[in-house]
């Protein structure tokens, strides 16, 4: 019965900002009032708010992992809303980890000698200063003929 629990368990990570100190441990019980379980916190450090959220200037940023069944992640979300030293939050489920594909370099591209294409001379004319437009009208003809 048990090995069903832990594998309808879900893990989580969620970021929070809280007015206070005890931010971190208000989400904590919450996590655990509703049957999950934290597997790592992070500790809740004060900063300062680039825009001012609920009249609050600064918060106390904090994170944790925890396990949940996912269907008790939307009451953990509600409880959050009407706590008052929880002032946002974030729930995410975490990427999992992947294997590191072996890349192997390929050589034969990196020893080949690159070709070197001579670029044709560029003609260094007099600036032209403004013209009509009768003059702009022939010098673009002279352009268009060559």
């Amino acid at each position: 019965m048990e090995i069903e629990e832990k594998t309808s368990e879900k893990e989580y990570e969620m970021s929070f900002l809280a007015s206070d100190e005890t931010g971190g441990a208000a989400v904590a019980s919450l996590i655990a009032r509703l049957g999950g379980r934290v597997t790592l916190e992070g500790p809740a450090e004060r900063m300062l708010l680039a825009y001012k959220i609920e009249k609050h200037t600064h918060a106390h940023f904090g994170y944790c992992h925890f396990a949940m069944a996912p269907g008790a992640v939307p009451g953990l979300k509600d409880e959050l809303l009407r706590t008052p030293s929880v002032i946002r939050t974030l729930i995410i489920t975490p990427p999992f980890a992947k294997q590191r594909i072996r890349q192997v370099p390929f050589e034969r591209a990196r020893s080949a000698p690159r070709m070197q294409v001579p670029l044709p001379p560029v003609e260094q004319k007099a600036p032209i200063g403004p013209l009509s437009n009768e003059a702009l009208e022939k010098r673009i003809e002279e352009i268009m003929s060559q």
